[in-house]
């Protein structure tokens, strides 16, 4: 078998790639506590697989709500963009390609939202109705963060 295109350079978008070999999300869980903050632990883990040719980092929570498992990294104060930066300083000075992957476990979906899912899902699946414009049975649809919390 020969595998000498996996690391030949490739053009992807902007980017001129040392090779074809791509690091996936991996939760690795070590962002320092309190804050889930990027440490010198991620920095050294990241810029040690600058040789891939790119990476995408674990997901990345987007706001506290967002968490979905412990000591995973945020990316919504200074203290962890900060920790970032640093990340992806020692991944570019190694000449690698990282790319952040955004992260939502569905904090943002409440307990009042699930309910009302499930009772129209409920609903629906004894008595499934069909529209005059369709043949399909209508699905119960996924509340919105503002459906879910109307105060927000």
């Amino acid at each position: 078998m020969n595998n000498a295109a996996l690391f030949e350079s490739v053009r992807l978008g902007p980017y001129t790639l040392k090779n074809r070999i791509v690091l996936p999300p991996l939760t690795r869980s070590r962002s320092s506590q309190p804050g889930n903050v990027p440490n010198d632990w991620m920095v050294e883990y990241y810029s040690q697989r600058a040789g891939a040719g790119f990476m995408v980092t674990e997901g990345t929570q987007i706001e506290p709500r967002g968490q979905g498992y412990a000591w995973t990294p945020g990316i919504h104060s200074q203290a962890q963009i900060a920790g970032w930066r640093a990340v992806t300083a020692a991944v570019h000075a190694r000449g690698g390609v990282i790319f952040s992957s955004y992260g939502m476990s569905g904090g943002s979906r409440t307990a009042r939202c699930s309910r009302a899912v499930r009772r129209r899902s409920r609903r629906r699946r004894s008595a499934p109705t069909r529209s005059a414009s369709s043949s399909r049975p209508h699905r119960a649809k996924a509340c919105s963060p503002r459906q879910a919390n109307p105060r927000r």
